[in-house]
């Protein structure tokens, strides 16, 4: 797919807790889009490398992206989604990330390995929280200037 925006996504599950960081980037012309999420109750590592995506390509649709080509570093959910045969547990993000995908005019699914998926994998990282302190119901967005030599972060 040429001409497209790339969303790429990642989790970081704590197992003890059930809880995950998720992150995911958006890169457009225009520039780049970091966001985090805290998420709680989430069963194993896979739902929350789905979770991940699922926000990523909710946050791709807010922002009017119409070419969207989405990578990430779990074959396992890659395979899932291009092949159709998934893990039960996975039924309803699977179906949202289909359904999600109605709302693109192109959108393709790629596995990148973890070298190449290091800015979401940071962005997860660093949402990965502990459970008292998980409150958010909606994604935080980190603006990020890449136009510049010099980059620069702020919250909103």
């Amino acid at each position: 797919m040429t001409n497209c925006d790339v969303l790429n996504s990642d989790a970081a599950w704590i197992a003890p807790n059930h809880t995950a960081g998720l992150g995911w980037t958006i890169k457009t012309q225009e520039g780049s889009s970091d966001f985090t999420l805290p998420a709680r109750f989430v069963g194993f590592a896979l739902i929350a490398e789905g979770l991940a995506l699922r926000e990523g390509m909710t946050s791709c649709r807010d922002m009017g992206l119409r070419k969207v080509r989405c990578e990430s570093d779990s074959a396992q959910l890659i395979k899932a989604i291009n092949s159709g045969t998934f893990h039960p547990e996975l039924y309803g993000i699977i179906s949202d990330i289909c359904s999600l995908s109605c709302s693109f005019d192109e959108i393709s699914f790629s596995w990148i390995s973890r070298e190449k998926n290091k800015a979401a994998d940071k962005l997860a990282k660093l949402c990965q929280v502990g459970e008292d302190a998980i409150m958010a119901d909606k994604p935080n967005r980190l603006y990020k200037e890449t136009k510049s030599h010099i980059g620069m972060i702020w919250f909103t």
